[in-house]
């Protein structure tokens, strides 16, 4: 069951908002403005899935996603990005990340997405 969600974005406003979306939705919300801190809770909270934002200063969603990908390589992972150039969709497939919402959202697509991924996760385990 989906029950917490790590949402990993350097739009502190966005992290606000989507935090308080899916915990009306009645979800565990943990937030990260980096990809260096959304790691550590990835490791320290063990999140059900990760959103994440592809394009932060410092480690951006690609790079963390890479390095969640060495010790959980089945923790589903959304990207949300203002931009999915035609090179970037292959490297988000090898990573395993399927699913992705283009920024400026609607919280409904979010929603879509995860639980998407989260129920394709479950074929894995």
């Amino acid at each position: 069951m989906l029950k917490t969600i790590l949402y990993v974005d350097d739009e502190d406003n966005l992290l606000e908002l989507v935090k308080d979306f899916f915990e009306m939705q009645g979800y565990i919300v943990f937030t990260a403005n980096n990809g260096e801190a959304g790691l550590q809770i990835v490791h320290d909270k063990k999140p059900d899935l990760v959103i994440t934002d592809l394009d932060m200063p410092g480690m951006g969603g690609i790079e963390m996603t890479r390095q969640i990908r060495s010790h959980f390589p089945l923790l589903p992972v959304v990207a949300v990005s203002g931009v999915f150039t035609p090179e970037r969709i292959p490297v988000l497939e090898q990573l395993g990340i399927k699913h992705r919402v283009s920024k400026p959202f609607k919280f409904e697509d979010l929603e879509t997405a995860i639980k998407q991924a989260h129920q394709e996760s479950l074929v894995h385990d």
